[in-house]
């Protein structure tokens, strides 16, 4: 098992590399460019919420990012698979895996507490 530590530092590196491929790394064909453009949008969604996943902030925020973060994830495979004409490389695939099943541990493990105290 990873420290919270090592393993915020797996999920940052993801959250980077996901953002580098789609965003920066690579180029989309004239006929993914639609799909690509909201592929990117949810890389920049979990850029932007996957620093509020860490033990530091309370459960309703960390359940909201991880729900967030849970849907980008699920978009960037449903358009990879559906809109894209290549398949994006397998790192991806692991990448995608290791940060929804990241998000729903986290939405497992506080859903209930961060019920007993809603953000305002």
């Amino acid at each position: 098992m990873l420290t919270n530590e090592t393993e915020d530092r797996a999920i940052s590196q993801g959250a980077l590399y996901l953002w580098d491929y789609f965003y920066l790394s690579n180029a989309p064909a004239e006929s993914e460019s639609r799909a690509w453009r909201r592929i990117e949008c949810a890389t920049i969604r979990i850029r932007e919420s996957e620093q509020l996943l860490r033990d530091k902030y309370p459960p309703a925020v960390r359940v909201k990012n991880a729900k967030r973060v849970r849907r980008a994830v699920r978009e960037i495979v449903r358009l990879s698979t559906e809109a894209l004409e290549n398949l994006p490389d397998r790192e991806v695939a692991v990448t995608l895996g290791m940060l929804e099943g990241y998000s729903q541990r986290i939405i497992d493990t506080h859903a209930d507490e961060a019920a007993a105290q809603p953000l305002h």
